[in-house]
């Protein structure tokens, strides 16, 4: 049985007068590590950027974004123009995972792809933009199908973070 029953269970009854306390309480709960740590290689990048390439090339800025900014993918397909200042090199996360704004730095990469999708800009105030004219909100209808095709499989943009980090270990930045 799952704890989450076994909590529901206690807590109806003490609610209704059938037990004193649940005795689970006191039983200290051990943290799961569920994160997932995938790299791309250098390679890896470049067979997954041409698969994009060739498969749907209209979605290499968002790649480009994901791997140069770290950001999360609901952040990065919840991204407003407001929230990008190109001038100042910087993109404002208004609320990120943890609830609070997170300024995010821009590399030259990223300005990049940035002002590529502004070229592309409609009425809308999202970023990311479907081919007919809607705001974009995952990249799985096309990223899956390119990653898998060119044995990046394990990868996911919302894994970038650790890939940013990685290219900048790796960069000596």
């Amino acid at each position: 049985m799952r704890d989450g029953p076994r909590i529901l269970a206690y807590r109806l009854g003490m609610q209704n007068g059938k037990v004193p306390s649940n005795p689970a309480r006191l039983v200290r709960q051990r943290k799961e590590e569920n994160g997932r740590i995938r790299f791309l290689f250098p390679e890896e990048e470049q067979i997954l950027r041409t698969a994009i390439q060739n498969a749907c090339f209209q979605h290499e800025t968002e790649l480009d974004l994901a791997l140069n900014t770290g950001l999360r993918r609901s952040e990065q397909y919840k991204l407003t123009w407001d929230c990008v200042d190109v001038d100042r090199r910087q993109l404002t996360v208004p609320r990120s995972k943890n609830g609070e704004t997170r300024h995010v730095p821009l590399n030259d990469a990223a300005i990049c792809a940035l002002r590529s999708l502004q070229a592309l800009k409609n009425d809308t105030p999202y970023v990311f933009l479907a081919s007919d004219g809607t705001r974009l909100c995952s990249p799985r209808f096309w990223f899956d199908a390119a990653s898998g095709s060119c044995g990046a499989e394990g990868f996911h943009l919302a894994l970038s973070p650790a890939h940013l980090c990685q290219q900048v270990c790796d960069e000596g930045r």
